[in-house]
């Protein structure tokens, strides 16, 4: 069987053949003397060099299509059978040799036909005023028609044309330059379309209705001569009527197949997607890493964000190798955050049922919540914090499992404020952190017992880093701020680059004071209130808050005393004095007793009748909460597994009004313990002018 052979390759080596190998690199004419030239090493090279052909001289993507233009033509029309419109118009911009090709209508009009009708969504029939690779370049390019280029471009179907934002300023015109007779003709022959125009220097876009040049250059001559003639007139006018007609029905098919292939389009790239999904989905799965993908599931496209998984292309194997390790990483790192957020709701939830318990225990023991911390805390404390953080993940933890060590609670209070009160005293300036007095009396070597009245006195304030407020003893021991995660702990600060990972999840809250420097000595505060307690007429060595607050005594702010007016005179008790000396005088060089003076038994009633006037509801409140309060009637049950508090009462019981013996509830007041006062938690009222 002879085989098939290519008239064009024949023709090629023959033209080969006859071309001669150069004597020399360079175009220069021979000498007509005979002297001998020297020789050079491009004319000793020269014989074996290749021989230059015509595809050597061209560049471009050419040299890699030279075998496809070398096949056979009938197996060239059959390949490009199999393609659609826009591979065919790339094709023939590849080089001279396909653009021949494919314009030759002889050759390649089936092959442009059979593009068009297997394309999906079909676009519309091919106007008759256009080829093929014209409709092709029209439905399918991508460059402006005038400039080539390629970015904010307009398409006009019913013009046939493409232009970019200063093309447009260019090929499309208005009709408002030529007389009104003229203009009426070409408005209803020239062609026309909506289209996009930018300003450059307002920077704004709009659109209107603009002609294109090209037409109305000829059908302005056309219109010359027919306007005088209305015969004449008349049928150009129909023919042109027609000539639109058809313009604008292929134009108005035309964006209605750009919509539909844009919604093909979409649909396409979004079962890709989907189908990619799925595919990566299943191969993690099979990793093992099952449990993660469903806990994504429960959050709106949470697995869209993982990475490579909404790719635009289908998943190959090299694909899938490539973006792996990242995913099998980033799983990883889901696992061990869902890992930890499970486990901190177990934390939470077993601290809320030791919370429970602590809260039981201050209702029958009213006399430790001055010294107790909030009620978290306990759950940090031996033997509950082993309950709490060591119990299986699997087993629950009841209440009544916890009640069983209702009796360790006495001790790891204890336990507890002995070290708060250790850290407060060793604040204080005038004793050691062992609690022993500073200066000669720690010479002998022999430690004593801390003195922790020294905490209780009216100088001994201190402050909360997080907050601007003057804490006493106890308060400063249930203070919120204290309690709080403010920032990273000291362990997390301290811990390598790359190793926090490995931190245990902590439970809600903080450790009272976590890291031992969010409350210090306030030295400004207590050498303020070292004045003030002077001048009220107490000892500031001696003297203690709640002696302070029993006299209930006020002091005026000489400096503040007013002329004018008919309330000169600015009274206060003493905890508002010290915030008043912060706020108006922290400048002052006379903040010394001169400052100060305490007011007699005539101002002092005037100050209490102003002050019950001049309240806000939150000093209202304030007062209320102080008390007192029947302890018996907010004492919690436990039966049954469960706690039940008492109803219609606060945390507190019923808030008791006047001198009463017993309570609404029968209650025996006059035995010792029954009723509490919350007056560590006060904090002073707001400053009154009197007359």
């Amino acid at each position: 069987m002879s085989g098939r052979s290519s008239a064009r390759l024949r023709e090629k080596e023959l033209r080969a053949a006859e071309i001669k190998p150069k004597a020399t690199t360079h175009g220069a004419p021979h000498s007509r003397t005979s002297r001998k030239k020297q020789k050079t090493a491009a004319e000793t090279s020269a014989p074996h060099a290749k021989p230059q052909v015509s595809w050597a001289r061209v560049k471009g993507r050419r040299g890699h299509l030279k075998m496809v233009v070398e096949m056979p033509l009938d197996i060239i029309l059959e390949i490009l059978q199999y393609l659609y419109p826009v591979d065919l118009l790339n094709m023939s911009r590849s080089n001279r040799a396909m653009r021949a090709l494919l314009l030759d209508r002889s050759l390649t009009f089936r092959v442009w036909e059979s593009a068009f009708s297997s394309f999906s969504p079909p676009p519309p029939p091919c106007p008759d005023d256009l080829n093929f690779p014209q409709y092709a370049n029209l439905l399918f390019g991508d460059t402006c028609f005038e400039c080539d280029a390629k970015k904010r471009l307009t398409t006009s179907m019913k013009c046939y044309v493409r232009y970019c934002e200063s093309c447009i300023e260019t090929e499309f015109i208005s009709l408002t330059h030529v007389d009104q007779e003229t203009v009426k003709l070409l408005r209803r022959v020239t062609l026309s379309d909506h289209v996009k125009r930018y300003d450059q220097q307002s920077k704004r876009r709009w659109q209107t209705t603009l002609f294109l040049r090209r037409d109305y250059e000829i059908k302005l001559q056309e219109v010359e001569l027919v306007l005088s003639d209305k015969s004449k007139r008349a049928e150009y006018e129909k023919r042109a009527q027609e000539r639109l007609t058809k313009r604008a029905s292929f134009g108005y098919h035309a964006r209605q197949w750009e919509w539909a292939l844009s919604n093909a389009k979409r649909r396409n790239a979004a079962d890709i997607q989907s189908t990619r999904q799925d595919m990566i989905v299943g191969k993690l799965r099979g990793l093992g890493y099952g449990d993660v993908l469903d806990r994504l599931r429960y959050s709106y496209r949470a697995i869209a964000t993982l990475p490579g998984i909404t790719g635009k292309k289908p998943l190959t194997d090299k694909e899938w190798d490539r973006i792996r390790p990242l995913l099998v990483d980033t799983l990883i790192e889901l696992r061990k955050t869902y890992e930890n957020d499970q486990r901190k709701l177990l934390l939470d939830k077993r601290t809320l049922t030791v919370s429970g318990v602590f809260d039981y225990y201050i209702s029958h023991n009213r006399h430790t919540e001055r010294t107790a911390p909030l009620n978290q805390q306990l759950a940090r404390l031996e033997p509950f914090r082993t309950l709490v953080y060591d119990t299986p993940a699997e087993k629950e933890l009841t209440a009544t499992e916890v009640m069983e060590h209702l009796d360790d609670i006495p001790g790891a209070l204890k336990a507890w404020k002995e070290d708060a009160d250790s850290l407060l005293l060793a604040l204080l300036p005038s004793v050691s952190p062992r609690g022993r007095k500073k200066g000669k009396a720690a010479s002998s070597g022999k430690g004593k017992e801390p003195d922790l009245s020294v905490l209780e006195r009216a100088t001994s304030l201190f402050s909360c880093q997080w907050c601007t407020e003057v804490l006493v003893y106890p308060a400063v021991l249930s203070h919120p701020c204290l309690f709080h995660k403010h920032a990273r702990s000291a362990a997390k600060q301290s811990q390598p680059a790359g190793e926090e990972d490995d931190i245990p999840v902590d439970g809600p809250g903080a450790p009272w004071n976590e890291g031992g420097d969010q409350v210090q000595f306030d030295e400004e505060a207590s050498a303020t209130a070292t004045v003030i307690i002077a001048a009220l007429g107490h000892d500031p060595n001696v003297v203690t808050w709640e002696e302070l607050d029993k006299a209930n005594q006020r002091i005026e702010c000489l400096r503040c005393r007013s002329k004018k007016g008919a309330a000169p005179r600015l009274v206060m008790g003493w905890r508002s004095a010290i915030l008043h000396e912060f706020a108006k005088h922290s400048g002052d060089e006379d903040n010394g007793s001169r400052a100060w003076e305490v007011v007699d038994a005539d101002s002092l009633a005037k100050a209490y009748k102003k002050e019950d006037v001049s309240r806000s509801w939150k000093q209202v409140n304030q007062v209320k909460k102080l008390g007192p309060y029947c302890v018996e009637c907010a004492k919690i049950t436990f039966a049954g597994g469960n706690f039940r508090a008492p109803y219609n009462t606060s945390r507190y019981g019923k808030r008791l009004e006047g001198d009463l013996k017993e309570c609404s509830k029968g209650h025996d007041l006059s035995v010792s313990g029954t009723f509490m006062e919350l007056n560590w938690t006060f904090k002073g009222l707001n400053p009154v002018r009197i007359d």
